[in-house]
This record gives C-alpha cells, structure tokens and sequence, in this order.
C-alpha cells in the first residue's frame, strides 16, 4: 500500500463501502418529490499506520461526512447550538476531532503499557508523550493522516476546473452538436487551461490583498479567500470555503484551539481528492488529473509555503511540509454529482429538457463517527440539527438553546462540553481543579481566547499570524493587548459588513446578525498604546470572524454579556 495510487484507491474504497453500508434512510440523497434527484460530497479523514516489518500498512477510517450546504449570515446562532458550515469536508473535521479526543482519553485512562503495538478498538496505539511531565501528546512516527474528498474542495482548488466545466457545456450548446462532435470547445477549454495556469501567482499569493470575494465572483482571480457558494438571492453565508479552510487545517492542524493544550498539530499528510476527466478535451484522464492537482497544491500549500518558512513560528519540533495530493480519477462515488447525473441522462426522456430534470444539492448531511463498535455512530443532519428537530422557538425576545435532543452533536456548544469533561479525565481531575484548555474561562470564546495555556496561546498567535494581525517578530506566547483585540474585532466587524455591502446587502438587513453585547469598539490608538493594522502578505488576511458574536456562551449554551453574566435561562 506504499504505492501513492494503490493507496489513493483504497482509502476511497474505504470510504464508499462504510458510507454504503449505512442506513439508506435519513440524510442520504434521494428522489424529491417534484421527481428531481439529488447529489452530495462525501470526505473522510483516515489514519495510516505505517509498520516496517510489514508489506502492508494498516489503514483506518476515523469519520465521514457527506453535505453540500451552508447558512448565511442571518441564520447563525449566538449559542454554539447549530452546526453553520455543513459542508463534507467541515463536518469530517468536526468528527475526527471528536474521535481525537475520546480516542486521547480511551488510551490514556484505558492503557496502562506504552507499547506502540498496543490495539484499543482495533486501532494500534497512536499517541505518545510530547513532554515528561505527560500532560501533552502527539501522533506517533509511525502514525500519518490522510484525506480523501470526492470531488475538488469548494473554493480556489476547483475555481479552473468550474469553469473548464462550463465552458465545455457552453461550447457543444453553441454549436448545437452532441459533446462527442465538439472539438472546438476542447481546444477552447485547453487554452481556458493554459491560462488559468499561466495566470497563477508566483508563490501562490495573489495582488487582492486582503480581499474576500463570494462563491465564484471573479473566477479568474487565483488564491484568494473566498466563501462558501450560494444563491445570488439569498444573504451570503461569511464561512469561507473548504478549500480556504483546508488550507489553514495544514497551517495549525486539525485539533483546533481548544485541544491544543492536549495535543501537539495533527496535519493531515496526505489529500486523496477524485475528479471525473472530461471528454473531448485535448487532454487525457492523467493530464487532466495532473492540470487539477497543480490547483489543488497551489491552494492547499503554495500560498502558505514562503509565509510559513518566514515566521518562527511555525517552526516547531515538526515542521509543516508539502502535504501529498494525490488526484483520483473516477473515484466512483454512488451520489457524486457525476454519477447522477449519468443516471438521469439514461432514463431522460426526449422531451424532457435537461433544466427539468437537473440534479439538485442534497438538503442534508449524514455523519459517520467510529466509535468502540464496528457500527459507529451515525447522525444525520438537516439545516444545522438533528434531522427531523424543530428550530428554537423565541421567548419574549431572547432566544434560548436547543435541548440537546435536537442539536448535533458536532456542535461548538456540545464540543465545549466534550473538551470540559473528557480534558478533566485525560488529566485526572475535577472541573473545579482543571487546568485544562478551558479551566480559566466561563465561556467557549474565552476558552479559545483568553486560556492560560500556553500551548491555546501560541494556536492562537500562530492564526493571528497567519490573518496578518500578529507582526513576525512577535514570541510566541506573546498575549494581544485588550486596546489591540478590540481594534481587531472592530475591524473584523467592518470586514464582514464591507463584504456584505460587496455583495449587494446592505448592513441595515443583516443588522440583526450582529449582536453587540460581547463587541468593543476600537481606535488606532489608546493611551500609550499604538494598535496596528493587519499585515495584507499574510495569506489569510482578510479571513471573516464572527467570533465573540458567535461564542459568547457558556457550557449551557448561554449568552454572557461583556461582564460575563449570564443574560438568559435555559429551556432544557
């Protein structure tokens, strides 16, 4: 399995046979009742555990996700209790970190021996002591973690390949011929190819600066943030895309803040990401996969390679390196929107023109998380909640959190919780003697933001860093001044609304997404302080934080006001 395409096949394999296995109610796509049929991502993050003494080197699937949507702005709630970005890829991320942290506590508390051939849940041991003092831990050597994603992540990744796409479809249509009879739309899409290369920004950054653009404005705009696609219609979604996000997964790792405290970056080593080759293009499957891989590697690691090698900061006992990206053709997924639409042009009957019967995004997500058992836990996902919940009601005009009935278990609201029991475990200690990643903070964004842990601090200055507002010489456990962090949230407060007005919204209709009992307004000065602006070389500069906006809450998922007191009460 050390072969880069045997590899890529099986861990696709993987994938496809647990997702297959699954119930075929629920989540899964299907048929809708207008007779429309629909489509999905799957993504699945797996852990390779490499022997020396074996031919073969075992591969383990830790979580799956399928999903294809997100809400805009107007939809996000202040307590931690929707899942917001419901895309495969973000939601495969939520699961493994999940499974990373009981999987943490299962061998710390569970395993007395240290050897590495030690099997828990059919899962040799993975992690080991970073430090002496064995409050901190990392993956083995021997322990790699590979991603595949179906089809290319949203975003600058599949930015040429969309629009390859669509100019073929527009070139046979101009032409009036069936796509086996339209050359010249290949040799149009070869130059539209050519180009798209060609236009790419030596060492990935593009000249935007800190601009954020919408879904697929400005296509020929390369490495530059960009958010979630969506109806041109509807109040954009301020998530940025997979693609963006994936990026940063390989500048801090996949644990996040919060588990930071507990574990070095976990980075994913290796991205298996399938694509269907078009026809009639004067290019054949494996040039095609070579031409889409370049775009995969330029917006996964060339816009962060000088950036990363100039900051100390990032150069840690393992330093990041190019991640593998290994492009899979016709990977063969069930519910890729390829293969459905195969199936539907079979059974499309003459009369029918294709608009009618197009294939439609699936409404949900089905999230696969291993667990002790063979069956795993399964969730299936609609609009954020549990599939089949009701939203939350209002009451007076506060709104309250879900019962945890209803919420996924994905959640920032639920994962709190996680990291607040399962941290104290791992620790040997209570709540009340934690000193964990969330002991001194009553709120998820204080967790985050304002931890003691110096490990939390340097996850946080390294994203600072990486958005542009920490400066290169600035140490590692250096701590944002309170007169700088309100600059920075008045600033991020701006970005998001001089985004909103990019996109046709004006700021008075997404008003109410802005609640402000948790912002500070900032100035370019405060006393002796001098705050800074953010460095526009930085690769993510520009990134849209909602932040204490959307995580001002406690482990009840309860609002705190900027005093820190609670200004709700709970329904369950």
């Amino acid at each position: 399995m050390n072969d880069a395409k045997v590899l890529a096949k099986v861990a696709a394999e993987l994938c496809h046979g647990q997702y297959e296995s699954l119930p075929p109610r629920g989540a899964k796509p299907n048929r809708r009742t207008d007779g429309r049929r629909e489509w999905t991502v799957l993504s699945g993050l797996l852990l390779q555990i490499q022997d020396p003494s074996q031919e073969d080197n075992e591969l383990h699937l830790i979580a799956l996700a399928t999903g294809v949507k997100c809400s805009p702005l107007d939809n996000i709630s202040p307590h931690g209790d929707l899942l917001h970005d419901c895309h495969a890829e973000i939601l495969t991320r939520r699961a493994a970190r999940k499974w990373l942290l009981r999987r943490l506590r299962d061998e710390v508390v569970l395993l007395q021996s240290d050897d590495a051939s030690t099997v828990l849940h059919g899962i040799p041991r993975i992690f080991e002591a970073a430090s002496a003092e064995g409050v901190r831990w990392r993956l083995r050597q021997t322990v790699r973690v590979l991603w595949y994603i179906s089809t290319l992540p949203c975003g600058d990744a599949s930015t040429s390949h969309l629009r390859i796409s669509r100019t073929s479809r527009h070139g046979f249509e101009r032409a009036g011929e069936a796509p086996s009879d339209g050359p010249q739309a290949g040799e149009a899409i070869l130059a539209l190819s050519s180009r798209i290369s060609e236009d790419a920004v030596p060492g990935g950054h593009a000249a935007a600066g800190s601009e954020v653009v919408r879904g697929r404005t400005n296509e020929a705009t390369l490495s530059i943030l960009r958010t979630k696609p969506g109806r041109a219609d509807s109040i954009p979604a301020i998530s940025l895309s997979c693609s963006d996000k994936l990026a940063s997964y390989v500048a801090l790792g996949v644990q996040g803040s919060l588990l930071s405290a507990l574990l070095e970056p976990i980075v994913p080593s290796v991205f298996v990401i399938g694509f269907v080759p078009k026809e009639h293009v004067p290019l054949n499957a494996e040039e095609q996969g070579e031409t889409l891989q370049r775009d995969c590697q330029r917006a996964l690691w060339d816009r962060l390679e000088m950036f990363l090698a100039n900051n100390p900061i990032f150069d840690s006992s393992r330093p990041r390196q190019r991640p593998t990206i290994i492009l899979l053709p016709n990977p063969g997924f069930c519910h890729s929107k390829e293969t459905v639409e195969l199936a539907i042009r079979a059974e499309q009957r003459p009369e029918q023109a294709w608009d009618d019967v197009e294939p439609v995004p699936a409404a949900g997500s089905v999230i696969w998380t291993r667990t002790e058992t063979a069956k795993g836990n399964v969730e299936n996902v609609v609009a954020g909640l549990k599939m089949g919940a009701s939203p939350a009601k209002k009451k007076g005009q506060e709104l309250l959190p879900l019962h945890s009935s209803r919420r996924s278990a994905l959640c920032k609201l639920n994962w709190y919780r996680d990291v607040l029991q399962l941290s104290s475990e791992i620790q040997g200690e209570s709540r009340e003697d934690a000193v964990g990643p969330a002991a001194a903070s009553n709120s998820y964004f204080g967790a985050k933001n304002d931890s003691e842990n110096e490990h939390v601090r340097e996850y946080r200055q390294r994203k600072l860093h990486l958005r542009g507002w920490a400066q290169p010489s600035s140490p590692t456990d250096a701590v944002e001044s309170a007169a700088q962090r309100r600059h920075r949230q008045a600033r991020e407060s701006e970005m998001i609304k001089s985004f909103l007005s990019s996109t046709g919204w004006a700021a008075p209709e997404t008003e109410s997404a802005f609640p402000t009992h948790s912002v500070g307004s900032g100035s370019a000065s405060e006393g002796a302080v001098i705050v800074k602006e953010p460095r526009t070389e930085a690769p993510f500069c520009g990134w849209l934080v909602l932040g204490p906006r959307a995580e001002s809450f406690d482990h009840d998922g309860l609002l705190l006001t900027s005093g820190q007191s609670k200004i709700t009460t709970p329904s369950s």
